[in-house]
C-alpha cells in the first residue's frame, strides 16, 4: 500500500502546474485509485492495478486538460465567449476567434466594424 501512495504523489509532483498538468495529476489519482480497487477486488494486487490506473487515468487527464486549452485558445483565451455589439443594428457578435481591434462584419446587416 506505501508503494501504491508513492507512485501516486510521484505521478502528481510530475504532473507540472500548467492546467494540462493539473488534469493529468488528477486523472492519475483518480485512476489510481479506481485501478487500485478494481485490482484489489477481482484477486490481483491492488499495487498492480493502481500503477496501471494511474498511467491511463494520466493519459486521459493529459488529454482532457489538451482540449481544454484548445477550446480556451478558440475562445479569445479567456475562457469565455466574447461578444461586440453592431453600432447600426445593435445585434450582439461573437468575436472569440478575432484578436482585439479587429474589423468584423454584423452577421444580421452586413456593416462591417472594428471592435
Amino acid at each position: 500500500m506505501k508503494k501504491c501512495i508513492g507512485i501516486l504523489l510521484a505521478a502528481l509532483f510530475f504532473s507540472g502546474c500548467s492546467e494540462t498538468g493539473q488534469y493529468a495529476g488528477g486523472g492519475a489519482v483518480a485512476g489510481g485509485a479506481l485501478g487500485a480497487i478494481i485490482g484489489h477486488n477481482s484477486g490481483r494486487r491492488g499495487g498492480e492495478g493502481a500503477v496501471i490506473g494511474a498511467a491511463v487515468g494520466a493519459l486521459a487527464g493529459t488529454a482532457i486538460g489538451q482540449q481544454k486549452q484548445i477550446d480556451k485558445m478558440q475562445q479569445g483565451g479567456t475562457g469565455q465567449m466574447q461578444i461586440a455589439v453592431c453600432p447600426s443594428c445593435n445585434s450582439r457578435v461573437d468575436v472569440s476567434g478575432f484578436p482585439p481591434h479587429s474589423t468584423v462584419a454584423c452577421p444580421n446587416c452586413k456593416t462591417e466594424f472594428t471592435y
